[in-house]
């Protein structure tokens, strides 16, 4: 395999993703794909739902990442 060229490479976007189903969110201010090296912040979530450790008033701050 040859070495990748990062001038040639272009990054994927990251957008917001809710899991409503399985109640999990996870929210970028940046949704694009210089959401990679942007200082733009985001942040994942646990929410109050059943799935989740069976558990109806569960909130759970899984990570803030903020440049």
């Amino acid at each position: 395999m040859e070495p990748i060229d990062l001038k040639r490479v272009m990054p994927a976007p990251a957008p917001s993703y809710l899991a409503r189903e399985r109640g999990f969110a996870f929210l970028r201010a940046e949704e694009s794909s210089t959401y990679w090296e942007s200082p733009a912040p985001a942040v994942a979530f646990q929410l109050a739902t059943y799935y989740v450790h069976y558990a109806h008033d569960c909130f759970a701050l899984l990570g803030f990442y903020a440049y």
